[in-house]
């Protein structure tokens, strides 16, 4: 997200996303002995793309065309402008919130969020160091898949930037109840660009900047495998979009993190207001956290190689998500400790009748199966729902 926001506006925007959640009948940050309360969010926020449209309903945000992006980056004019001169001089490359989901519903516009560091105050990429790999990749994309056009959410563009009036800063505001969706939704591909040029104004390394760290945490929750993508491991130019998967594509996973394990991650990372905006940050994540993860049905972390260690601490989130039927973690490298751990968690999870640990090297101990299939038992789920 954009670097130069001021810590009022960000406090502002806290404060509307208060407001909306009240008045959807929702608690958005509401604690019980610590505990985020869910709100009372659609199960399938994170899923459909019934969210996405109501997100861009408005103007709030809105997403750019793809094909447009990577013609005005290559243009004689390649100077990417921010979303008011673009609604000014360029509407077209705005996509209709009617268009986009007609072609994504058909399988046409794929939705990509962009993560990437502003390189100066007034513009987020003068020189267009990241913008001519953006611009490249979406080439190798439309080139390489059966989509015809992609739908960007990058921050620049697709919310309104200072200088604001009053109802552009209103908007702003508003848009940013939904920063959340772009980054977490599992429909959504996101791209991280996570090189920094040296020879910029600002050139702090992106894993040591507060917003780019929190948007690939959530991208990293409930993301499809290769829909998330670190351009930072290209070396120079790629035009294959096989490659650019196959460089790119899965990054280290690690458990979620509650927001008290998230905020030491957060709280020492570079944001233009300092501790202030990194208050806000954590606030959104305490959000995201609580519908995303406390929220979900069904979370999948399989093939990741986790550990003992990675499922321990992800075992610890399983009491407080009581509307979770189906945790999968099949074919990592999870052993008895780790497994055990998991069963003993379970036990406090009343709504969670599924698991998935096969092609875990615990299950190759027939002893330490038959010990969780009594456990999983005892606890009255269906001997169907445990896979081992």
């Amino acid at each position: 997200m954009a670097q130069r926001r001021s810590s009022t506006v960000l406090e502002s925007a806290y404060s509307l996303l208060c407001c909306v959640s009240a008045k959807r009948g929702t608690r958005p940050f509401a604690t019980l002995n610590g505990i985020p309360e869910q709100s009372r969010v659609p199960r399938d926020k994170f899923i459909s793309n019934r969210a996405i449209a109501q997100a861009l309903t408005g103007c709030d945000t809105v997403l750019i065309k793809g094909s447009w992006l990577k013609k005005r980056l290559r243009s004689h004019d390649p100077l990417l402008p921010r979303r008011q001169d673009i609604e000014a001089n360029n509407p077209h490359a705005i996509w209709k919130v009617s268009d986009l989901m007609d072609g994504a519903a058909n399988g046409e516009i794929g939705i990509v969020s962009v993560s990437y560091c502003w390189l100066s105050q007034e513009h987020p990429d003068p020189f267009n160091k990241q913008f001519f790999v953006l611009a490249d990749t979406i080439d190798a994309f439309l080139e390489g898949t059966q989509l015809t056009d992609v739908a960007v959410f990058l921050d620049w563009c697709s919310l309104h930037q200072d200088p604001r009036s009053v109802d552009e800063e209103e908007s702003f505001q508003r848009a940013m109840s939904d920063v959340i969706l772009w980054y977490a939704h599992q429909g959504t591909r996101v791209w991280m660009m996570s090189s920094v040029p040296d020879d910029v104004g600002r050139g702090e390394p992106y894993h040591e900047r507060g917003w780019p760290i929190f948007e690939e945490t959530l991208a990293k929750w409930i993301t499809h495998g290769n829909f998330l993508l670190d351009l930072g491991k290209l070396k120079g130019k790629c035009v294959d979009w096989r490659e650019i998967v196959d460089k790119c594509a899965k990054p280290k996973r690690p458990p979620p993190m509650t927001a008290d394990d998230f905020w030491p991650q957060l709280k020492n990372k570079v944001f233009g207001q300092g501790i202030r905006d990194a208050n806000l940050v954590h606030r959104l994540y305490c959000k995201a956290y609580e519908e995303v993860i406390l929220n979900a049905s069904e979370l999948s972390f399989h093939e990741l190689g986790w550990g003992d260690e990675d499922a321990i601490k992800f075992a610890e989130h399983l009491p407080k998500c009581s509307c979770l039927h189906k945790v999968a973690l099949h074919g990592n490298a999870i052993g008895e400790r780790g497994a055990m751990k998991i069963m003993h968690m379970v036990n406090f999870c009343d709504s969670l009748q599924e698991l998935w640990l096969t092609g875990n090297p615990v299950c190759r101990d027939k002893l330490v199966k038959e010990q969780l299939a009594t456990k999983w038992v005892l606890m009255n789920k269906d001997d169907k729902g445990l896979h081992i």
